[in-house]
C-alpha cells in the first residue's frame, strides 16, 4: 500500500525513460532467445557431425566383403593365390570376392602383370651398373 505521501512524491518518467526500458528488454530477449538458438544449433551440429563420422568409419570401398572376404584380407594373400599355394575353400572365396569387387580385381590384374618381372628379376640377379662401379673405384673416401 502506498501512503499519501508516497505518492505525493511521484514524479512522472523523462520522456524516453519507458522506451529505453522496453528496448533493454526486448535486447535482452533477443540476447536470450540467440543463447538457446545456439545451443539447440550446437547440439544438432554435434549429432550431425557424430552421424557423418560413423559414416565414415563404416567400410570402405577397400574393405567389402564378399564371398566370405574383405578386400584387405584377399589383397594380403594374392601372391600365395598366383602361385597357387592355397587351399580350394580359400581359392573359392576368393574368386567369388573377384567376381564381385572390381577394387580388388584390378589389383589382381596390376599384379600379374608385375608378375613375369618379378619373376625375371628372381632368376637372374641384377648386376651391379659399370658407370655405379667406376665411380665408386674412383671416389676418395
Amino acid at each position: 500500500m502506498t501512503t499519501d505521501s508516497e505518492s505525493q512524491n511521484w514524479e512522472p518518467c523523462p520522456p524516453g525513460a519507458l522506451s529505453g526500458l522496453s528496448q533493454g528488454l526486448k535486447r535482452q530477449r533477443r540476447r536470450e532467445s540467440m543463447i538457446r538458438s545456439a545451443g539447440l544449433l550446437s547440439v544438432v551440429l554435434f549429432v550431425a557431425a557424430g552421424g557423418w563420422f560413423a559414416v565414415r568409419s563404416g567400410p570402405t570401398p577397400e574393405e567389402f566383403r564378399y564371398g566370405g572376404i574383405t578386400c584387405s584380407e584377399l589383397q594380403q594373400v594374392i601372391p600365395q593365390y598366383l602361385a597357387g599355394d592355397l587351399d580350394q575353400k580359400l581359392i573359392d572365396q576368393i574368386e567369388s570376392h573377384l567376381a564381385a569387387c572390381a577394387h580388388c580385381r584390378d589389383k589382381l590384374r596390376q599384379m600379374r602383370a608385375k608378375e613375369p618381372a618379378v619373376e625375371a628379376a628372381m632368376r637372374d640377379p641384377l648386376k651391379p651398373d659399370d658407370s655405379l662401379t667406376t665411380t665408386l673405384a674412383s671416389a676418395d673416401f
